[in-house]
């Protein structure tokens, strides 16, 4: 890659089993991963628009990288130049969108702002469901852009100079109820395979001494959404807003019937979160049928011995492909990793600089 946040230059090859990237904190271990974070999903995992991820006082960025899949060898190409449209290529070929790139190489990661899962308010969650949702079908993906085209469409007109009739609130609703049913269904076939997954996860990893509960809140649920949509145009009307739709959905985290946010020690949350990945991590491979990049950052953040060795036990079970995960010294992690016969490769990071140690 050249000129991606704080390296020039880097140019390097991964195990394919575990990589370990290491060095001190602000050197740039994070954009290492985000950067492969990127290349699998054509966005950057911290949302940052593409002039952000340009190095300090340079006109472009690029990133390439090659996936060696069980069929064939692939190619991705991710360039940008200042003021200018990103290009993505595939095989020499150019994507005619963004979002084509979505769900070819699925990529799962976990890092310490996923706190906000958890802590943020309801679009933080409503974000972590529909990324993975979007990798693992992109007909998901399809609907959910043109929902949210159309959703700022209605919100426009409802914040506009002129307050709409109802006869063009109806017009704006029967398109949007197409596809927030269709999203709605979508959401509530897959958590029938995500919600157990991510509580067999979070049993295994805390030895089921918790009880936890994973429920999916929408307005939308057992209701006929055109009537729905229907009886409450007068209230957006007088509101000026959009009140009723998927944007409004919430998912729900308790621990013992109360809120995680709330009642949730670090260690329990900070567990909570990680069976979330691991059953993210198993629905793309289930629905995918290809082995995920599983990436965690900042890896040994806040978790206790105990938790620590059942996610390395998981990781040990031939379970996953390639792990990438970030730590402050290679010391901590090679001791980790040795105990259990895990092999691994490992890159020191220094200043926007990377190079293989072991």
């Amino acid at each position: 890659m050249a000129n991606f946040k704080n390296y020039e230059v880097a140019d390097i090859t991964f195990d394919q089993k575990v990589n370990i990237i290491y060095g001190n904190n602000g050197s740039g271990k994070t954009n290492i991963l985000d950067a492969i974070h990127f290349l699998s999903v054509s966005k950057s995992y911290f949302g940052l628009s593409d002039k952000y991820l340009i190095r300090d006082e340079q006109e472009f960025y690029r990133i390439e990288g090659f996936y060696n899949n069980v069929e064939k060898k692939d190619h991705v190409v991710i360039k940008y130049k200042r003021d200018q449209k990103r290009d993505i290529l595939l095989n020499t070929k150019k994507l005619k969108r963004v979002g084509d790139l979505i769900g070819r190489f699925p990529v799962v990661l976990i890092a310490p702002d996923d706190i906000n899962i958890v802590k943020g308010g309801s679009k933080e969650r409503r974000d972590y469901f529909n990324k993975w949702l979007c990798q693992s079908d992109r007909s998901y993906l399809d609907a959910l852009m043109a929902y949210n085209r159309l959703l700022r469409q209605k919100d426009a007109l409802l914040k506009g100079d002129y307050t709409p009739d109802r006869l063009t609130m109806e017009a704006y609703n029967s398109k949007l109820i197409v596809f927030a049913s269709t999203l709605h269904n979508r959401i509530l076939t897959a958590l029938d395979d995500f919600i157990p997954a991510a509580l067999e996860q979070y049993s295994s990893i805390s030895e089921g001494k918790d009880n936890i509960q994973l429920k999916y809140l929408s307005d939308l649920t057992d209701k006929d959404i055109s009537a729905l949509f229907e009886s409450m145009i007068p209230q957006e009307i007088h509101a000026r807003r959009p009140l009723v739709g998927v944007q409004r959905d919430d998912y729900e985290f308790m621990i013992k019937d109360l809120p995680l946010k709330k009642y949730g020690s670090q260690g329990q949350i900070k567990s909570f979160l990680y069976a979330l990945r691991l059953a993210e991590f198993i629905y793309l491979r289930k629905h995918l049928k290809r082995m995920p990049i599983l990436i965690l950052d900042d890896f040994f953040e806040k978790l206790d011995k105990h938790r620590l060795s059942a996610l390395l036990s998981l990781i040990n079970s031939g379970s996953f492909g390639q792990v990438f995960l970030s730590d402050t010294e290679l010391a901590r992690s090679k001791a980790i990793f040795d105990e259990r016969g895990i092999t691994f490769g490992a890159y020191r990071v220094t200043d926007g600089s990377i190079e293989r140690e072991l």
